[in-house]
């Protein structure tokens, strides 16, 4: 109890350091949040984007839009060979 009586004695006789002390950790925990919030939104933003953009390290998929896939390519890739040659 005379611990107590102590800090409150401190705290009424140094006002202007404990309100200073007081809004040091209120700054300091409001910044900490902010910060804590920021660093987990561009992590979420890094992970939708990497979803988004398909750069995952496997994709899931039917086998016949695999075969829909590679076939659009390879007739693109032909298509711009006769295109290269002509010209």
């Amino acid at each position: 109890m005379t611990t107590f009586k102590i800090a409150a004695r401190n705290l009424v006789r140094n006002r202007q350091r404990a309100v200073a002390a007081f809004f040091i950790v209120i700054v300091g925990s409001t910044s900490l949040i902010l910060a804590d919030g920021f660093i987990q939104w561009v992590l979420w933003a890094m992970r939708e984007s990497a979803i988004q953009s398909q750069l995952g390290h496997i994709q899931v998929m039917q086998r016949i839009l695999l075969a829909m896939c590679y076939q659009k390519t390879r007739l693109n890739a032909k298509k711009l060979n006769l295109y290269l040659m002509s010209n």
